[in-house]
């Protein structure tokens, strides 16, 4: 056998070995980017969830401060406080209307 046809014989093993591994991978390598889009979606929720909670932690703000807890009782109690005019008139919500710029 001359050194050319061993040389052959290695080239084509060494190719052999690498087309193997190649089609070995290739399943692999399509789970890397499918997983990489599942990535992008499980992001893209949490952004989405993270985005509802900051607005209903700003809701629980708004309806613990001082104007918040007002309006909740002058919705669902008999809350005066004194000195105030109150009408008994139901808004579009079944709630009594107030508007905080008028506050005594």
């Amino acid at each position: 056998m001359t050194v050319f046809a061993r040389r052959l014989i290695v080239l084509a093993m060494a190719l052999g070995t690498v087309i193997t591994v190649l089609a070995l991978n290739a399943p692999s390598v399509g789970l890397v980017f499918e997983q990489g889009s599942d990535i992008n979606e499980a992001e893209r929720e949490a952004k989405n969830i993270q985005a509802e909670i900051e607005v209903v932690q700003a809701e629980l703000e708004s309806r613990s401060s001082p104007d918040g807890m007002r309006l909740k009782f002058l919705c669902y109690g008999p809350y005066v406080e004194p000195g105030t005019e109150v009408y008994a008139v139901l808004g579009v919500s079944g709630c009594v209307q107030w508007d905080p710029r008028r506050t005594p």
